[in-house]
């Protein structure tokens, strides 16, 4: 609170434009209002005002009022400061729970499709239902009778099996010649061969076989011609099949 000197001071002021000077006398010097009305008057009055305490409590109102002022403004900061961060570390959490929860089941989904394809393991069994006459050039023998083909991996319209996933498989085979006919032919893995076959036409002569083969996913096995000669293979009572299945990962 001002007290009556702040009041006298202002009122003052407001009538004859008071101002503040200093006066000095015999090496002491105060602070002292001069009436300039007055002084062009050239009056004796001059009004010595001790304002000292006025100066104190008006740099004490002024310095609560700046603190005041910096006071909110930083606690204004601070609370933007807060929720900005506070925003920020939502948005953080709510992500961190969304890519765990899609990450979970994309990991649960391909567990139970691995689980799955571990538990039915691939696998056929294709026989011919008719003899192949001719067999030549680079025949692909179409087997058309399928007996088993758990996940649907072999297509009897190519003759190929399509390997599902990387590891060792067991292929069997057999070929009959009819009468005294030659039988030449070889397992392909891909576009190339992998192990030849060859039934010598001493009379209805076979050449069953099997052989363990390493593929990758997506590797095709089939049986193919690989003579210029024509010949005639068996496919009644189920003399000539070809056959496999997965034995494990590598």
């Amino acid at each position: 609170m001002l007290n009556g000197h702040t009041v006298f001071l202002f009122v003052l002021t407001l009538s004859f434009h008071l101002r503040l000077v200093k006066l000095c006398e015999s090496g002491n010097c105060s602070n002292a209002i001069d009436v300039p009305l007055i002084s062009k008057l050239n009056a004796p009055l001059k009004a010595e005002l001790d304002i000292s305490t006025l100066t104190a409590q008006l740099k004490e109102l002024i310095k609560q009022e700046v603190q005041a002022s910096v006071s909110k403004t930083v606690k204004d900061l601070i609370r933007k400061e807060v929720k900005l961060a506070t925003t920020n570390i939502v948005k953080r959490v709510n992500n961190a729970v969304d890519y765990l929860h899609t990450s979970n089941n994309v990991t649960m989904s391909t567990y139970m499709q691995e689980l799955k394809e571990t538990m039915m393991k691939p696998a056929f069994s294709t026989f011919l239902t008719k003899t192949i006459n001719p067999f030549s050039g680079n025949d692909i023998l179409k087997f058309d009778d399928v007996r088993i083909n758990l996940g649907s991996h072999y297509n009897p319209k190519t003759g190929k099996f399509t390997a599902p996933k990387s590891g060792l498989y067991q292929i069997s085979y057999n070929l009959m010649g009819y009468k005294k006919s030659t039988v030449t032919f070889q397992i392909n893995k891909n576009n190339g061969a992998f192990v030849y076959g060859y039934a010598d036409g001493s009379g209805y002569a076979t050449s069953p076989s099997s052989v363990l083969i390493e593929l990758k996913k997506g590797d095709k096995v089939y049986i193919i011609h690989r003579t210029n000669r024509s010949e005639k293979v068996i496919g009644k009572l189920e003399p000539s099949f070809f056959s496999g299945y997965f034995l494990q990962p590598i």
